[in-house]
Formats: C-alpha cells, structure tokens, sequence
C-alpha cells in the first residue's frame, strides 16, 4: 500500500494528475478543496475560509490515515507546499506502514499565470494572479528528498 503526495503550485495540474494517478493504481483521491465544498456552502466558507480549510485539512488527514490503515492506497492533491507539510506526510505514511511516493509538478511561472488565466473562474484568477508572487515566495520546491518530478507543461 502507498500514500501518495502531489506537490505543485497553483495551476500546475495537481487534481488532473492525481485523478488519472487514481485511476490508474484504483486509490482513493483527496482534496481539500473538494473536501471544503462538500462540508461547507460557498457563502459560509468563502467569508470564513481559513476556519473551513483548516478543518478539510484535518478531515482529509483523518481520512488519509483511516483508509491507509484498511489497507487502501491514497492519493492526497493538496499542493505541499512547506517541506513540513511533506514530512508529516511521511511520517503518516510510516505510521501507518506503507511507502510514501512524492511527485513533484514542475510548471513555469509564465505557464501558470496563462493557466491561471484561462482555466480559473475570474473571482478566483483575478485574486491568484494578484498574490501569485507572494505566494509564490511562499512555496518551498524539493530539495533533498526522494521525488519523482514531472515537467506537467
């Protein structure tokens, strides 16, 4: 059994990959945004967004480690931003007793931005695009760890 983790920014195709990667090794796909959605109504969770993203996150946590413990590989299309988020990951994963397969989706800034553009509702492009560089500061690539990186562009 695996838990895997698809790290990547905004717009790099996390949720496209991660559902054909389901499809392909038949394991569970979680998201925090489909999670937020399905616990929350838009108008609740876009005024009090980080309350209800932090609580997906910790329902797909809890469901992760649930799934991973009745022996069902897992797909977790989160993003992994901070390296910390990826060795809490791993630690699940060792917790739980399976591998930890990281895949790294590498997109150009230049190619996010016209993704983010072209592929996101307006309300949300225009605010993506305005704090990209922000965000993106934020974002930390992988360094040292064992990841499989795939030039999604």
């Amino acid at each position: 059994m695996s838990l895997y983790i698809v790290q990547g920014f905004i717009a790099s195709g996390k949720t496209t990959f991660s559902k054909k990667l389901s499809k392909e090794k038949n394991a569970i796909h979680l998201n925090p945004d489909e999670m937020l959605t399905k616990m929350y109504d838009k108008e609740y969770y876009m005024k009090n967004w980080d309350t209800c993203f932090d609580n997906a996150l910790t329902t797909m946590w809890e469901k992760a480690k649930e799934y991973l413990l009745e022996n069902k590989d897992v797909i977790l299309d989160m993003g992994f931003w901070k390296k910390a988020d990826r060795e809490y990951a791993r630690n699940i994963a060792k917790e739980c007793g399976v591998e930890c397969i990281h895949y790294y989706l590498y997109v150009p800034d230049n190619i996010l931005k016209e993704r983010i553009i072209n592929d996101r509702p307006s309300e949300w492009a225009s605010i993506h695009l305005k704090n990209f560089d922000h965000n993106k500061s934020k974002f930390e690539e992988p360094d040292s760890e064992n990841v499989i990186v795939i030039h999604n562009y």
